[in-house]
């Protein structure tokens, strides 16, 4: 497998801003069909049922999730809305890394 790439999901080394569009490609290169985030815990993917922890890489934190979800919702104001009025939400993306669409689906745990 080689060196692990420090930043692989991450804009630069000090890991401080999350890449949306290199998690989501990450998606498509181990053929997952989900992907968990989660504050406290590492990205994890689903991979043919298997949840896979990226355990190489720190820990999502509240702010990490704060960036991806200004960085997913940029584009639907209304979704945005949504998720703090209902705590959920559903929605597409186009990762501007691999133009492939990905559905959304994001609540909070109450």
């Amino acid at each position: 497998m080689g060196e692990k790439d420090e930043t692989k999901f991450f804009t630069d080394e000090t890991k401080a801003t999350p890449d949306v569009d290199k998690i989501l490609a990450h998606s498509i290169t181990i053929n997952a069909s989900d992907i968990h985030l989660q504050a406290g815990k590492c990205i994890t993917y689903r991979v043919e049922g298997v949840l896979v922890q990226m355990t190489d890489y720190p820990a999502l934190t509240e702010n990490h999730l704060d960036i991806i979800k200004e960085v997913l919702l940029v584009s639907h104001p209304k979704t945005k809305s949504n998720l703090e009025t209902e705590h959920d939400i559903d929605f597409g993306y186009v990762s501007k890394r691999t133009d492939v669409s990905f559905r959304v689906n994001g609540f909070w745990a109450l």
